[in-house]
């Protein structure tokens, strides 16, 4: 099994490196990614988030949100999508045949609508609160309105380098690890990869920058984004604990989030 790593969208808001990542230039703007997992298993491609989708990284058509575009400025770059990406690599858009989805936040899940034939794969409380709320104005259900088949997850019981109540990816039969880690928002996971004697660990947004496991200063804007933008703020701190608790003692195990351009 492998895992290819992705940026599926580039987000500049206008702000610089400085105030956004708490690194670089003073002057200069910041970009985010939208980072993704391609993991080529031994007999289907599965992703872990799909970032952008080639719709919404075409001109503005509304699917990502005016306030989005105008607070994130995502580059309109269609290249940029996992589906082109994924083409480029001679694969088509059928090989993938399960997409993990960390949350369903617009820059996670705007890549769904490309790959109608995969099975989504979601924590209960996440797929509650967006089924429960579906005007909510964090998601963008057009995004996922095509989705057939939907696989929620709600008893998890295995235990992951001390992280307690994970589950095993339905399905398959490689070490592929959901680890639920609500904060961010209701039901957000990070997903746990295992390659040959190395984990691959996806944190979704637990996280935004490195400082924050690495136990450094955080940028104050960034601190501001992160509590407003949490579901459970308290509970997203104790997770951040724990992952930089993991970061720290497991050289085996390389921790990314999804927006630090640097992990």
């Amino acid at each position: 099994m492998k895992v290819i790593r992705l940026n599926c969208g580039s987000l500049c808001p206008p702000v610089t490196e400085r105030l956004l990542l708490g690194r670089g230039s003073l002057v200069s703007p910041g970009c985010l990614t939208c980072r993704c997992f391609l993991i080529e298993s031994k007999d289907r491609l599965i992703l872990v988030d799909t970032g952008l989708g080639h719709d919404d990284l075409k001109v503005y058509r509304g699917r990502f949100g005016l306030d989005n575009h105008i607070t994130l400025r995502p580059k309109l770059d269609p290249q940029q999508s996992a589906l082109r990406q994924i083409e480029r690599m001679g694969y088509k858009a059928a090989d993938v045949r399960e997409i993990i989805v960390t949350h369903l936040d617009p820059d996670h899940a705007g890549g769904l609508s490309d790959f109608p034939g995969a099975r989504i794969h979601i924590h209960q409380k996440e797929w509650d609160e967006v089924s429960h709320q579906p005007c909510h104005r964090r998601y963008r259900p057009t995004q996922w309105g095509h989705v057939k088949t939907w696989q929620t997850y709600s008893n998890f019981g295995d235990i992951w380098f001390g992280f307690q109540s994970c589950h095993q990816l339905d399905g398959v039969d490689e070490d592929i690890f959901l680890v639920p880690l609500i904060g961010h928002t209701a039901g957000s996971m990070g997903v746990a990869v295992r390659e040959e004697d190395s984990w691959h660990f996806h944190a979704g947004d637990a996280f935004f920058v490195k400082q924050e496991i690495e136990g450094r200063t955080i940028p104050k804007l960034q601190k501001i984004i992160t509590e407003q933008l949490a579901y459970d703020n308290q509970a997203r701190l104790q997770n951040v604990n724990r992952i930089a608790k993991l970061h720290q003692d497991q050289a085996n195990v390389f921790v990314t989030c999804s927006h630090d351009p640097d992990l």
